[in-house]
């Protein structure tokens, strides 16, 4: 602490004789050069309780604040942007029950459809598509459109490459249908996947309708 030490602390000099006004100049300067610009943390009580408006904005940096100082309470709603919140801090625990509504996922779907005349071969391609490499749950079905014979039948079959990782079966009849389980399917560069149809009964000529949804989650 910077203690303000008067040099001429009597009524009178050492030899006795009165002050005079050098003396007064004298313990006047030593006041000035404590006050202006030496006062530090010693000099200030306590119990001062400085008010805020006594510091200049902008004045307390990062440093002056002790590790966990700023609480909940400190900070003013809508404070925090997201620029400021780190990358990948957010865990599940965070994120309160139904609080992700479907507008906040991105989701990315590919959807293809095609209407097909079933011919006399007995393998026919449907859909062949080759979409970006990635992880992918794929939804496939079809409908039996304009027939109701029930020798208009078959098997789909959800393809990658030329490999069957799905199947399911459409029995004949008008607005028969069928749907393959959804599949996770792992694309790489070049892969096809699509759907295929193994005619089974006899009738040809008539419209199936498939589909092919892919759900991109990888």
């Amino acid at each position: 602490m910077t203690q303000i030490t008067l040099p001429n602390d009597n009524a009178t000099t050492v030899n006795g004789q009165p002050n005079d006004f050098q003396d007064v100049l004298d313990n006047d300067v030593a006041i000035r050069d404590v006050v202006n610009g030496n006062l530090d943390n010693g000099n200030i009580a306590a119990t001062a309780n400085i008010a805020g408006s006594k510091l200049a904005d902008l004045s307390i940096s990062s440093s002056k604040l002790e590790n966990g100082a700023v609480t909940n309470s400190k900070l003013a709603d809508n404070s925090v942007s997201t620029a400021k919140v780190q990358d990948s801090a957010i865990t599940t625990a965070k994120l309160a029950d139904d609080s992700v509504t479907p507008a906040k996922l991105a989701l990315d779907t590919v959807e293809y459809t095609q209407d097909h005349t079933v011919t006399s071969s007995f393998l026919q391609t449907v859909i062949s598509e080759q979409p970006a490499p990635g992880t992918y749950l794929a939804f496939a079905g079809a409908l039996i459109m304009d027939s109701s014979d029930v020798s208009a039948n078959g098997s789909i079959h959800l393809m990658k490459n030329s490999s069957a990782v799905a199947s399911s079966f459409v029995h004949g009849g008008s607005n028969r249908s069928a749907a393959i389980r959804p599949t996770k399917v792992e694309i790489g560069q070049g892969d096809t996947i699509g759907v295929r149809f193994n005619r089974v009964g006899s009738a040809t000529g008539w419209t199936l309708s498939a589909y092919l949804t892919l759900l991109r989650i990888g």
